[in-house]
């Protein structure tokens, strides 16, 4: 996968910048100079596809009373239109983040799904835990924003897109 970054691109997918499926140099090579034709593109970023149905969002947003709070939600494009989200409290447990779960309007997706392994609710912990100890540890990030975590079918969300927005950037 190939795809467009640079500071004031934060929806690569709305303006064309993720190329899939390049099966040879060429293609390649043709793809990448599309994408750092196209305005605001700084660098091009290269990942594995990760392969899943499910997309879910995870990220933190620095409260000035609670410190760093989790998020969970349904992730992608559908992410801002459905505003299915919920809050998980600094050093979120297992318990915490299923509680979250039941609260959302998606759960289900979060479930067994079309033959796939429930979300590994251990792993998205995990990542809950990294973006708060990342936070701790430089507080001039205000938020981060995972989406998507793409759920493979084992049930391990894996983080194909990040977002983290420091303390008096420019939104």
């Amino acid at each position: 996968m190939l795809k467009g970054a640079g500071a004031a691109l934060a929806h690569k997918s709305d303006a064309d910048l993720v190329r899939v499926g390049l099966a040879d140099d060429e293609a390649v090579r043709d793809a990448a100079a599309e994408i750092l034709a196209a305005p605001g593109v700084e660098r091009l970023l290269v990942a594995e596809r990760v392969v899943g149905r499910r997309e879910i969002l995870a990220g933190l947003l620095r409260d000035p009373v609670l410190g760093p709070v989790g998020a969970i939600g349904l992730g992608g494009v559908l992410a801002e239109g459905l505003r299915d989200v919920a809050f998980v409290p600094p050093r979120s447990s297992v318990a915490d983040v299923r509680d979250a779960i039941e609260r959302l309007r998606s759960r289900d997706v979060f479930g067994e799904f079309r033959g796939e392994r429930p979300v590994d609710v251990g792993a998205l912990v995990a990542v809950l835990e990294c973006m708060r100890a990342l936070a701790e540890a430089a507080p001039c990030i205000e938020a981060i924003d995972l989406n998507p975590l793409v759920v493979r079918p084992d049930g391990v969300p894996v983080a194909v897109d990040a977002l983290i927005t420091l303390r008096g950037a420019a939104s």
